[in-house]
């Protein structure tokens, strides 16, 4: 997932092909520090006030609380997130909603290895610190053990 693969032929602007990259980066960014297991990167991530829904986790209205959630759930397994952009909305100048579709790869502990296949729909807010999450939902559409 990498600001390239933002179809930026339907940006109109160059103001909106930044705002393009800058989006996709901060998903980018997301993915490396769910990888690395990064949980204070990961939770600077989002906005204050921000939300996550997750299919197996559940709805969480304290990003904090939902970064624990995640981080019990991957354990000490190792974890491969890829993502590419498909859409982004921009709302305000300041206000953006964004579609990436998701693989990713969990091996847990005994060998076994996880595959999953979904979409993450966000919604980002850019405030003092640049672009941020303030909504994230994500579905699963495939999911293998």
């Amino acid at each position: 997932m990498w600001p390239d693969d933002v179809d930026l032929d339907s940006v109109a602007s160059l103001r909106h092909r930044e705002v393009a990259r800058a989006i996709a980066s901060v998903k980018r960014a997301y993915f490396r520090h769910l990888d690395a297991k990064d949980w204070p990167a990961l939770e600077a991530m989002f906005a204050p006030g921000s939300s996550l829904r997750h299919p197996v986790l559940g709805a969480f209205d304290d990003i904090a609380c939902a970064i624990d959630a995640v981080r019990h759930r991957i354990g000490a397994s190792r974890t491969t997130h890829e993502g590419r952009c498909t859409s982004i909305t921009l709302h305000a100048p300041d206000t953006a909603e964004a579609t990436f579709d998701m693989t990713s790869v969990r091996w847990l502990a005994d060998g076994r290895r996880v595959r999953t296949a979904g979409e993450y729909r966000d919604v980002l807010v850019r405030d003092e610190r640049g672009w941020r999450i303030a909504s994230l939902v994500l579905t699963s559409s495939y999911r293998e053990q």
